[in-house]
């Protein structure tokens, strides 16, 4: 899956979330469902970010961290 899609599925996931949260509650099993669900599409986000951020650096290069 390429970055933009992801990028458009997590937008989309984040207004389900707080719909979801809104109306269910913070701790009712579709907001939690949802949630995990949102944490399932930002780790892939970061691991193909991660992926395009090696892909272009020599071998051996230190890891990359970026903690925005």
């Amino acid at each position: 899956m390429d970055i933009f899609t992801l990028e458009h599925l997590i937008k989309e996931k984040k207004a389900q979330l707080l719909n979801i949260g809104e109306r269910y509650g913070l701790n009712h099993r579709k907001t939690i469902q949802c949630s995990q669900e949102l944490d399932q599409l930002l780790n892939l986000y970061m691991k193909e970010q991660n992926t395009v951020a090696h892909a272009n650096l020599p071998r051996n290069y230190p890891p990359i961290y970026d903690f925005r």
